[in-house]
């Protein structure tokens, strides 16, 4: 075996998503192309068996893949990002002294600002 690639050299992924690293064990007829991954901070990203790397929480890490017999390595850097939040949106409860009321406020209508009665 000469060597062990591994790509892209940077990625990105966000909080909850997956990206897939390629590696290229040299040369391409080489009797042993089993490799591992680790990752130096699990608790940014994980990374399986496949090279399939999942963003855990924001901030940086480094996965490595290790040829079988050790003697080759490469890496990627990983920047994991935040996931977008979802909108949510304001509610606000209306309430008439004497005359409670219930109001539906539906926020998944293209007017998230549209309040019904209740009846």
């Amino acid at each position: 075996m000469s060597g062990v690639s591994l790509t892209p050299a940077t990625a990105s992924v966000k909080v909850g998503a997956t990206t897939a690293l390629t590696v290229t064990v040299s040369p391409t007829d080489a009797t042993d192309k089993s490799v591992s991954y680790a990752s130096s901070n699990t608790a940014v990203a994980t990374v399986n068996a496949s090279g399939v790397v999942t963003g855990i929480s924001a901030g940086s890490a480094t996965v490595t893949v290790t040829t079988h017999d050790g003697s080759k390595t490469a890496s990627t850097a990983v920047t994991v990002t935040a996931g977008e939040k979802p909108f949510l949106g304001h509610g606000y409860i209306l309430v008439v002294k004497d005359k409670p009321k219930t109001i539906r406020l539906d926020f998944s209508t293209a007017n998230p600002f549209k309040a019904e009665e209740s009846k």
